[in-house]
């Protein structure tokens, strides 16, 4: 498939809309100017554009913890109780695995089963098999935004629901998903199917709507050099902009080391912001997020909550807008509403200690932004230099070369060459740079600073086992 950063025309746009209309009884009821007046009238202010522009005005940082069950009323009820009891700022519906494969007939025979069985059967809220109706009574149980969730390469249909139920955000990113959930899926099919919500979001915006968008960088669940997430960030924001997405929220898979990731998220935002503007796209709002650890999580709970509250303290110093919560739960299955309600707290107290404070400058802080800086401008470079410009054939091209890649993927198109491990400090070096455009400047940089850890093992590559496996440092 041939793609390209243009905007979808209105053939293109509706062609695919029809196909989602298609997939399923529910998904008749989807027509766009009724969304955008419900977004409009019902939704009104309650949305993430809104809640962004408000915690930058007063310094606050917003807490969006991650639910998702089989039932309206399940739902419903664990929003009200995470709001309520948990003092979420934002709320999730998070979207089963049926639902991100298409696979509607299952999910909806696994919400009879739920409603059966008095307990969910899915492992998110499946807005397709509840519809509009069911979609809009999870939405205006809540005082606070809702917005869906879902990591796939293919969004369309139950982002297309969840936004007409109400969701005033989705979470979406042609490249983390595609690389990290999705085995066989190319990349340029992954950008079109991006595409395609990128421009159902700008749309309603030009109806008068406010729905925004927000980009996870990785999803992977294992340690990842900054400069990787700081390139997908700024090609997230571009290849959305053009779409007419105008509210955007960029998140950043914290390493939980302290320095490296203040760093990281200090060069996401300034490169996402310049590359914004100097694409001419001077009006978006972009708001930044941190996502606390995505890899694996101790099953003892005060471990868990203390590494919460570690990356909490981090999102402060690192003066994100959002922090993407995890549970008390996370290292023993799917979180309870009292493993999420734990897990919000902790955050919240946290966050509410180290308020107000900085963390100090220093030349190692300072070092490492220069760095960052360095590896994602070489990379931006070899991107755009291979789409002549355009950053979704850039990008294509940049995975198929090996150009650009990411740690540990488990779709086929990735080339898999390089190797990341931690130093001694607990920051995230390569230890094998693959085919990245990298100097040897750089390469000589990372290696000494990998070269005390190095000297503790006979074969280096036990230190890429090690830790991918780590729970904990």
């Amino acid at each position: 498939m041939n793609v390209s950063n243009q905007r979808w025309d209105d053939r293109q746009f509706d062609q695919e809309f029809e196909r989602i209309r298609n997939l399923w009884p529910a998904f008749r009821e989807l027509d766009l100017a009724e969304m955008a007046e419900y977004h409009r009238n019902v939704v009104g202010g309650r949305t993430f554009a809104a809640a962004y522009r408000r915690a930058r005005k007063e310094g606050a940082i917003l807490l969006q913890p991650r639910f998702g069950v089989a039932t309206v009323e399940a739902q419903a009820e664990g929003m009200r109780i995470l709001e309520k009891e948990g003092g979420a700022d934002l709320l999730t519906m998070s979207s089963d695995t049926y639902s991100r494969r298409e696979e509607f007939a299952k999910a909806d025979e696994a919400v009879k089963l739920s409603y059966a069985n008095g307990r969910s059967m899915l492992n998110g809220f499946p807005a397709a098999i509840h519809g509009l109706k069911g979609t809009r009574r999870v939405t205006e149980a809540t005082d606070v935004p809702v917005g869906g969730r879902g990591a796939t390469g293919a969004p369309q249909a139950y982002n297309a629901m969840m936004l007409a139920g109400g969701a005033t955000e989705f979470n979406g990113s042609a490249l983390a998903f595609v690389m990290n959930v999705e085995a066989r899926m190319k990349v340029p099919v992954a950008i079109h199917n991006t595409q395609f919500i990128d421009r159902m979001i700008g749309k309603l915006t030009e109806m008068g709507a406010q729905p925004a968008k927000e980009s996870s960088t990785i999803v992977s669940g294992t340690i990842v050099p900054p400069a990787i997430a700081v390139v997908c960030g700024v090609v997230e924001v571009l290849l959305a902009a053009v779409q007419g997405v105008k509210y955007h929220c960029v998140a950043y898979p914290v390493n939980s080391s302290v320095i490296q990731d203040i760093a990281a998220c200090r060069v996401m935002r300034e490169f996402c912001d310049r590359y914004a503007r100097e694409a001419g796209f001077n009006d978006l709002e972009i708001a930044y997020a941190i996502h606390q650890w995505l890899g694996p999580f101790p099953e003892d709970k005060s471990r868990a909550l203390a590494r919460i509250a570690f990356d909490s303290v981090t999102a402060v110093y690192a003066q994100v807008d959002k922090i993407l919560v995890k549970s008390s739960e996370e290292g023993q299955g799917t979180p309870t509403n009292q493993g999420n309600m734990e897990g919000l707290r902790t955050t919240r107290q946290a966050v509410d200690l180290a308020r107000g404070q900085s963390f100090p400058d220093s030349a190692e802080l300072q070092e490492e932004c220069a760095q960052i800086r360095k590896e994602s401008s070489a990379i931006l470079d070899a991107v755009f230099e291979l789409g002549k410009g355009d950053v979704a054939q850039g990008v294509s091209r940049a995975i198929e070369s090996g150009v650009y890649e990411f740690p540990y993927s488990v779709n086929a198109s990735n080339r898999g060459k390089m190797l990341v491990c931690r130093d001694g400090s607990g920051a995230v070096r390569y230890l094998d740079t693959g085919n990245l455009p990298l100097d040897e400047a750089t390469k000589r940089w990372h290696r000494e600073r990998l070269s005390s850890r190095l000297q503790t093992v006979e074969d280096e590559y036990l230190l890429v086992i090690e830790d991918i496996r780590a729970a904990v440092r």
